[in-house]
């Protein structure tokens, strides 16, 4: 593994543990895919 892959990788689970709660571990392998957003494009109203 290429050291800028590795630390790609270690920054997105960094980012992902901080966004979901901190005080945790996340594994780089163990974070979900995105999910797209295919309701992007609707208002909602109520």
């Amino acid at each position: 593994m290429l050291p800028s892959t590795l630390l790609d990788s270690a920054d997105k689970a960094l980012y992902f543990a901080k966004e979901h709660g901190r005080n945790q571990v996340v594994l780089f392998e163990n974070i979900p895919p995105p999910q797209s957003n295919s309701d992007a494009n609707d208002v909602e109203l109520f």
